[in-house]
């Protein structure tokens, strides 16, 4: 998939399912697993539920993304 194909959309972290994957709800109440991408591992302890985050998903597969950033509430 190229980068540029990828959708962005805002998501609510409502389980944590590892330390680095997350179960993620959209606005749309569509729920996906979010993964921290190499990027982002190093701040992997500081999500939590409850946060609002930044995902990229691919429109291939709507079940997956990974979380960009978290969003300040």
């Amino acid at each position: 998939m190229a980068r540029e194909d990828a959708v962005r959309v805002e998501g609510r972290i409502v389980q944590t399912l590892g330390p680095t994957l997350f179960r993620v709800v959209l606005g749309n109440e569509h729920s996906l697993l979010g993964y921290l991408g190499s990027r982002g591992r190093d701040r992997a302890m500081s999500y939590a539920p409850g946060d609002r985050v930044m995902l990229e998903v691919s429109p291939f597969d709507l079940s997956k993304g990974t979380i960009l950033e978290k969003l300040i509430k």
